[in-house]
């Protein structure tokens, strides 16, 4: 058990934990298990709402992916640089006790768009789309519209719910903005989500040859092996993060051309631990412990959480407590079935006692275990005793499969085209694009995915297509991105360049009935298509 990592003589087995934790923990796991919410978070509070003149200030909500604290400058990590974000903390407010739920994304994301823990809705395993019902749980953004916000949420969503599409709540559902407050009605209040893939788990994985850090510098946790293959690990996955960090600045960047920057809340934090073994989808602190970093302006100094920019808080915040909290700070109304805590702002709740995590289906691999934790010791319960703790993920090989080019592999990566998590089909999309002509049998697979849930995985399928000259259905779903809306309108710019010849009739048609030829640094890669063939 990894207790809190940023006090050392405190990262062993707590063999001590009081007799009043002990009973707690017990009683809270039989609860849990049944996919009873916690005593403190059953649906029976009252629902609160707001009055027309209060207060509705604009907020943006950056999430990265996969990193917790101990990848954080401002917490005390040193393997990469993460200034923007430290900075963050010397205008607002480090929360020192930030817990995630699930410790991987879809259920967490589910935890954050209803406000309920997974396991008392059933979306706690991992991508399995479980149905609820949604004419009585709602989502944040909903209720944010209702009380008059623009919304926004161009990029990922992965809500691990069934029945509705995971764009339709919000206002903004994607395309070339990355910043949707700009679509917004003029002075209308806005909540924008900016998600940050930089640092997600995949960016460690694969090549370790020309890394931007050096792996002898990289300082291992207690439970890797010292070796060099862990230390390039390290090494790449810090760079990673330093990307990251740069695209929080941009996000920053954009808020004061906008002139936002001292009108806005904006909040930091990521999706949960990462990103080495032992971290993410497990119940230990590093798979849950995240960076939570929160700037408000000194207009709304009355929403200080401390005495001044720059303090830390140390009261427990869990993620479910986070949609609860956004809709308390801009005056919408709050249904029975939000479980969090509100710990910012007016309305802010006394802080719970304890913190609830669980851990059930990752990917293709089963447990069962529930863990609550204040902000020192924590108890695990573990309901399958006899399921290995380092089950094999065939996920985490996948990477290492595509990039090898070894035709032998070509079934393995058709079956994994299948596959229901996305990022397995993914590398397995890559990997046939870099077997080349060897993936010529795998045609018929390839353009089943110009129809997959992933707009990535469209994009690589497409382009592998065309390279085994099979272009006009591969086109005809470029043509639809790119004019009718993509998730990932950046990734889509690039595969288009990287296809040469091929795609330039998608982008003179594009530039031709008015598309722009700028971008965010300036003239764009459509833009730049263009001008390199003279139009």
């Amino acid at each position: 058990m990894l207790n809190h990592p940023m006090r050392k003589k405190d990262n062993t087995m707590n063999s001590n934990l009081h007799s009043k934790h002990r009973f707690l923990a017990s009683i809270l796991a039989c609860f849990i298990v049944l996919g009873c919410p916690p005593a403190t978070s059953l649906m029976l509070g009252t629902a609160s709402g707001a009055i027309a003149t209060q207060e509705q200030p604009n907020i943006v909500w950056i999430t990265s992916e996969d990193n917790g604290i101990s990848w954080v400058g401002c917490y005390g990590g040193t393997n990469a640089k993460t200034p923007t974000i430290d900075m963050l903390a010397e205008e607002g407010f480090r929360y020192t006790h930030c817990f995630d739920n699930a410790a991987v994304c879809a259920p967490t994301r589910s935890c954050w768009i209803t406000g309920m823990y997974g396991i008392s809705n059933g979306t706690q395993p991992m991508r399995s789309r479980n149905m609820i019902p949604h004419d009585q749980i709602k989502y944040y953004p909903d209720l944010l519209k209702q009380a008059g916000y623009h919304t926004s949420n161009p990029l990922k969503t992965d809500y691990n719910i069934g029945g509705r599409d995971d764009k339709d709540c919000w206002d903004d559902k994607g395309g070339e903005e990355s910043y949707g407050w700009r679509k917004r009605k003029p002075g209308q209040p806005f909540f924008a989500v900016v998600n940050i893939v930089d640092s997600h788990e995949s960016r460690a994985h694969g090549n370790v040859n020309d890394l931007q850090k050096d792996p002898a510098k990289m300082q291992l946790f207690s439970y890797h092996p010292d070796l060099p293959i862990i230390r390039q690990n390290y090494a790449k996955y810090a760079a990673a993060v330093e990307n990251m960090d740069r695209k929080v600045a941009d996000t920053l960047e954009a808020l004061k051309k906008d002139g936002l920057y001292d009108d806005t809340i904006i909040i930091y934090n990521s999706d949960h631990g990462g990103v080495m073994a032992r971290s993410k989808r497990f119940l230990y602190a590093s798979g849950v412990h995240c960076p939570l970093v929160i700037r408000i302006p000194r207009k709304l100094k009355h929403l200080y959480p401390a005495e001044k920019p720059g303090m830390s808080v140390d009261r427990i915040v869990s993620f479910v407590d986070m949609p609860k909290t956004w809709l308390s700070l801009a005056g919408a109304q709050i249904p029975r079935t939000f479980q969090g805590t509100i710990f910012l702002g007016k309305g802010t709740e006394p802080a719970p006692t304890y913190h609830l995590s669980f851990r059930e289906r990752a990917d293709e691999r089963l447990d069962h275990v529930r863990m609550i934790r204040d902000e020192r010791f924590a108890y695990h319960k573990n309901y399958m005793p006899y399921a290995p703790a380092g089950q094999h993920l065939a996920y985490l090989d996948a990477a290492d499969l595509a990039l090898v080019r070894d035709k032998s592999n070509l079934d393995t990566l058709v079956k994994s085209m299948s596959d229901r998590d996305g990022g397995m089909r993914w590398w397995a999309v890559v990997g046939l694009h870099l077997l080349e002509s060897d993936a010529a049998p795998a045609v018929g697979m390839l353009e089943q995915a110009l129809r997959d849930e992933s707009h990535e995985v469209r994009m690589m399928a497409a382009w592998t297509l065309v390279k085994l000259g099979q272009a006009e259905q591969a086109l005809a779903c470029l043509d639809e991105l790119l004019f009718q809306g993509t998730s990932n309108p950046t990734m889509l710019h690039n595969v288009l360049d990287w296809m040469g010849k091929p795609a330039l009739p998608l982008v003179k048609k594009y530039i031709e009935t008015g598309g722009t030829r700028q971008g965010r640094y300036g003239i764009g890669i459509l833009g730049r298509i263009a001008e390199s063939n003279g139009w």
